[in-house]
């Protein structure tokens, strides 16, 4: 008796374990930033990608070792999902030339409706080596110039693969005329920086843009590009709300939304947040957003609610002339302000079938 009920909460427990879990993988196993300029912040990437329909929370733990020299961005309200992969920043600026060694740990948490999993032990590390140098190197390009295509007098991408191979932060300047208009750009570039930048511009029918990059007096770049713009109207313009993530403390809420551009053109979102108490209006919060064309984006913000309690909250994404259809998501405050799990009634139910199951295991055993 007692051998076959431990075999049933193995079985349970197994059961809740894969519900909770869901795949989850990461690119890069460990980061090195070597002999970085002393005071000088340099740059790695992690990208967190899933193959599950279902949004996984993250959350991030630095290492005591290396809290007061490394940055992670995002750090609110972070998720990643099948739609919504997550790409995460590493900055780190070294104080000295010792060699400082720490883990960046990812910890996972399954989001499925208004319940949450509460295995806060899945996680995995990742390994921190940084070093500082007092000698200085310089090495910065513009690998790369790309025009998007676009509607006349809409947003226009225009995209800059942009390599820091230095190991000193950089200050770049970038100019974009098309002979009637200008417009100016700057950006810092941190150390071993290797991405691609978005500038949105608004230009006219056809013609050259002259796109000129500076860091101080060196010119680091510089490009002509043709253009032929099709005529408003002419172009696919659609975006989506994929996710929208809520994060409570201080009674404050940050929202963090993810959209994507399922259209032919850069698009410019206003992504507006109201949260709703027996559906009255209790809070608004609004942010602006630039969607490369098929791509995804993450809008960060903020708002406040009057006390504790359930909200609902409405998101709607603005762009052109049009918009998404209403996500409705649900939030929670406690009474300290903070976030309230909304796993318990997942837990609950859980418990709840376990029970059921017990009790018709030890009805059958009776008879």
């Amino acid at each position: 008796m007692k051998k076959r009920f431990a075999v049933l909460i193995l079985v349970f427990l197994f059961a809740f374990a894969v519900f909770t879990q869901a795949s989850v993988t990461v690119e890069k196993t460990e980061i090195i930033l070597d002999d970085v300029l002393i005071g000088n912040p340099a740059r790695d990437t992690v990208l967190l990608t899933s193959d599950d329909d279902v949004p996984i929370r993250v959350s991030i733990v630095v290492s005591p070792s290396l809290r007061e020299i490394i940055i992670v961005k995002p750090d609110q309200g972070l998720f990643v999902g099948k739609s919504a992969p997550l790409l995460l920043e590493i900055i780190a600026t070294p104080q000295s030339e010792e060699i400082v060694e720490g883990s960046i740990d990812v910890f996972l948490q399954v989001v499925n409706n208004d319940a949450i999993s509460s295995l806060s032990d899945t996680y995995f590390a990742i390994p921190v080596k940084l070093s500082g140098s007092t000698s200085e190197s310089r090495s910065l390009e513009v690998e790369s110039v790309t025009l998007h295509n676009g509607e006349s007098g809409g947003d226009i991408d225009i995209e800059l693969h942009v390599i820091n191979d230095g190991n000193r932060e950089e200050h770049l300047s970038v100019s974009i005329d098309d002979g009637s208009r200008s417009f100016e750009f700057a950006e810092s570039i941190p150390a071993f920086y290797d991405d691609h930048m978005h500038f949105p511009v608004q230009l006219e029918g056809t013609g050259i843009a002259n796109i000129i990059v500076t860091s101080g007096t060196d010119i680091v770049h510089e490009d002509k590009v043709m253009y032929a713009l099709g005529e408003k109207g002419s172009l696919i313009k659609k975006l989506r709300i994929v996710h929208v993530e809520t994060f409570t403390k201080d009674n404050r809420t940050y929202l963090t939304t993810v959209i994507e551009n399922q259209g032919d053109v850069a698009m410019m979102a206003r992504v507006v947040h109201d949260a709703l108490l027996e559906d009255n209006s209790v809070g608004k919060a609004e942010v602006d957003v630039f969607v490369p064309a098929g791509d995804v984006a993450r809008a960060v913000t903020r708002l406040k609610v009057p006390g504790s309690g359930y909200y609902d909250l409405s998101t709607v994404a603005y762009y052109g002339d049009t918009f998404t259809d209403a996500r409705i998501d649900r939030f929670a405050v406690s009474e300290d302000g903070g976030e309230i799990p909304l796993s318990a009634g997942l837990f609950v139910a859980i418990l709840g079938l376990f029970a059921l199951f017990m009790i018709i295991f030890y009805r059958k055993r009776k008879k």
